[in-house]
């Protein structure tokens, strides 16, 4: 599931990186983009690790709220990401 959001995900965050970065720090702010999805992908092998120590449905719920915070927090950015992303 990861893997399959990532593969959805990737190439529509790419193209909003390039296209609301400021010309002079786009390199960085892709970098800043692979970093995100580094630290996504350890933090779910994290997560994984638990699967012997914990019940399922605990990692499912953590698995779960992670992702629906971040989906909220995004939400409240959509008209700020929107008119940065006009202006380019």
């Amino acid at each position: 599931m990861h893997t399959l959001g990532e593969l959805c995900l990737s190439p529509v965050g790419l193209s909003l990186v390039t296209k609301i970065s400021p010309k002079k720090v786009v390199g960085l702010m892709m970098g800043c983009w692979f970093l995100a999805t580094s630290l996504g992908n350890f933090f779910a092998g994290l997560i994984a690790s638990f699967a012997g120590r914990y019940p399922l449905y605990r990692i499912f719920t953590v698995d779960f709220m992670l992702p629906a915070i971040g989906a909220i927090a995004l939400a409240m950015l959509i008209r700020p990401l929107r008119s940065l992303s006009s202006k380019a």
